[in-house]
């Protein structure tokens, strides 16, 4: 419905905290998604392996499952499937763009003042149904063409390519340097980005300036961390922390680690800015015997979106890789793109892979060692 405005930080109708013997089954959400809209399944490791993709709705991966059609799904999204729509159903692949604040975001509009409260998902992306280009068994190509306008007014004519990718296991052992992993369920995908500037005129740092940003919705436990192991040692107060806090809220940096427990509590973000930022970080749930690792394309130093919802005279200063605990039962994992200018017919790429293993804390400890270079993080 063109002119609609999606609430951007809108409220979720199901909060799922249960163990995954009591979770949402892959097969439930695959047979409820089909009576709503066209589902694109990838599949492997002989059915056990799967990946629900829905180009209807902003061309998502909606979630995943190592545990065939009766397994456990992945992701967290409302399965109020009426009330669909928009950019808060959720999903463990979901497509936005950077900046989220300062006066170049698209999430402001023009006649609106620039503050959290007026940030909405504009039409243009809240209601993008992406065209299927090309489909096998384990990959999907999507394509969709963007008209969006930021706070100060400036448009933006964007094509864009994304190409969902199931691993393999040979791609998993090779990307991640594991030895092996025979024997222990797990899933990993891949989303691909080519985003290319289709305007007569190119994007400047006076009129704006857009990137890629990957969000990821999961539903942990009480228990549940996220480690994000660092370039160097550092201290709290590197961190990006929204709101601020001066105790860094559930937050532990140990020389070149930190941590972030999920808990209880008010909404919450951690960023990490490109100068701390390594390419793996990786999401614990002792009670669901779960590890996710994200792993990204970690350009060089550069500049990326901002959450800040004022003016800024660099508003491109801000975190390449963040966790959100949104509500309780909620939270989100993004990882974005640099953000530079883009004359006509030049193009961002981004992409952003998830791997999700299940097994005991030994298992998945060893893992972790492996990938992160760091254990599994302790309760907090």
């Amino acid at each position: 419905m063109a002119g609609r405005r999606t609430p951007l930080l809108c409220t979720l109708l199901l909060l799922c905290t249960c163990a995954d013997s009591d979770a949402p089954r892959y097969g439930e959400d695959l047979q409820a998604a089909r009576r709503f809209t066209e589902a694109v399944e990838l599949t492997g490791g002989d059915g056990q392996q799967r990946l629900l993709v829905v180009p209807g709705w902003q061309g998502r991966i909606l979630t995943s499952t190592y545990g065939g059609m009766k397994g456990a799904s992945n992701g967290y999204f409302s399965r109020q499937f009426e009330d669909l729509g928009g950019m808060g159903i959720g999903g463990e692949d979901q497509l936005r763009f950077t900046p989220l604040g300062s006066q170049h975001s698209p999430y402001i509009p023009p006649t609106d003042e620039l503050n959290e409260l007026n940030a909405v998902a504009p039409a243009a992306l809240a209601e993008a149904a992406f065209e299927v280009v090309e489909r096998g068994q384990r990959q999907v190509v999507l394509h969709h063409d963007y008209r969006l306008v930021n706070h100060v007014g400036a448009a933006f004519s964007l094509s864009l390519d994304r190409r969902i990718s199931l691993l393999t296991d040979g791609e998993i052992l090779s990307t991640l340097h594991l030895p092996s992993i025979k024997g222990i369920p797990h899933v990993a995908f891949r989303s691909e980005h080519r985003l290319i500037n289709t305007a007569r005129g190119g994007s400047t740092d006076a009129t704006g300036l857009i990137g890629i940003w990957s969000v990821g919705s999961f539903a942990p436990s009480e228990s549940a961390s996220v480690v994000f192991p660092l370039q160097r040692a550092a201290a709290v107060d590197e961190l990006l922390l929204y709101p601020p806090s001066p105790t860094g809220g559930r937050v532990r940096v140990d020389g070149a680690v930190a941590s972030f427990g999920w808990g209880g509590g008010p909404p919450f973000k951690v960023g990490i800015p490109h100068r701390l930022a390594r390419e793996c970080y990786g999401y614990y749930d002792p009670a669901r015997e779960r590890l996710t690792i994200i792993r990204y394309s970690l350009p060089g130093p550069d500049r990326y979106g901002n959450t800040d919802f004022s003016v800024r005279s660099d508003p491109y200063a801000e975190e390449v890789i963040a966790a959100t605990r949104a509500k309780p039962g909620y939270c989100e994992l993004s990882s974005t793109s640099a953000i530079r200018p883009l004359p006509r017919g030049a193009q961002l790429y981004h992409f952003h892979e998830v791997y999700h293993f299940s097994g005991s804390p030994e298992v998945l400890d060893r893992i972790a060692r492996e990938v992160l270079r760091t254990g599994l993080p302790a309760p907090h």
